[in-house]
């Protein structure tokens, strides 16, 4: 991203402001240009503890000419040389929100413009064993997500918009089209993932395994990825993902397993 930044040290205080100009730059492309940005930090032998405020100017969206400010807080706490322990937390509002409707009949789901603000909440840990390999755990909360009766009544209106379609394609596919256009980041609320990586100061061979689960319907995502370098500038790679849960679920609503070979040739 393209931004301006100037940071000034007091103790173990840093105040850091910013102006972000272009963040069309990110993989996938975000649109958060000009966006001003305070941060504080406070730095021990053994913890950090940050807050950030940030506002987006400009957008015509919202009434008042910029968009409601993020605020954020992170903290991370180091009892040992294996272990890390972290939490962090937001508050901003999305552009929009997707409710689904109570009846069978259109318009199937609403999309509200400028919904209230939401939070989300993560909690962590990790263990980084002798040979270099570290085992993750993490919690998260996102009040943004739908309840479980609320992601319940969300696959309900899906599958009703699909039998709409045999009858009336232009409101059956508008529906379902509304329905992955415009749905939560993340359909439900509670969220772990665990993750268990190689040594990354391992050049030869690197791998590493996660499984993330939403806790409301059961579901789940695995990922397995391993790379491996055959010469010095030529290195192959491997993911598979693997879905479980139904078909009304998040993570076995639409695909099941994919996998992903490569190779990566480096230049210099």
């Amino acid at each position: 991203m393209d931004l301006a930044r100037v940071t000034h040290g007091w103790d173990s205080l840093r105040f850091t402001g910013a102006w972000v100009f272009s963040t069309s730059q990110l993989t996938p492309a975000q649109s958060q240009g000009q966006t001003a940005v305070v941060k504080i930090d406070q730095q021990g032998a053994n913890h950090l503890v940050s807050l950030i405020a940030a506002q987006r100017q400009g957008r015509a969206a919202d009434v008042s000419g910029s968009d409601a400010p993020f605020l954020g807080a992170f903290a991370q706490f180091t009892p040992d040389d294996a272990w890390l322990v972290y939490a962090e937390w937001g508050s901003s509002r999305q552009q929009y929100a997707l409710t689904p409707g109570a009846t069978s009949t259109p318009p199937l789901y609403t999309v509200q413009q400028n919904p209230p603000r939401t939070q989300t909440a993560l909690t962590g840990a990790s263990y980084t064993f002798e040979n270099g390999q570290t085992l993750t755990g993490e919690y998260l909360h996102a009040s943004g997500g739908y309840s479980r009766a609320g992601e319940q009544q969300y696959f309900s209106q899906a599958a009703a918009a699909n039998t709409l379609a045999l009858t009336n394609a232009s409101l059956g596919y508008g529906a379902l089209g509304q329905a992955l256009g415009y749905a939560p980041r993340l359909l439900g609320r509670d969220y772990v993932w665990l993750g268990w990586q190689s040594n990354p100061q391992e050049t030869k061979l690197y791998w590493r395994a996660e499984y993330t689960a939403n806790l409301q319907d059961g579901s789940g995502q695995a990922l397995l990825y391993v790379e491996k370098n055959f010469v010095p500038r030529l290195t192959g790679f491997l993911a598979l993902t693997r879905t479980f849960g139904g078909a009304a679920t998040e993570y076995g609503a639409l695909v099941r397993t994919r996998l992903t070979v490569g190779v990566k040739f480096f230049a210099f």
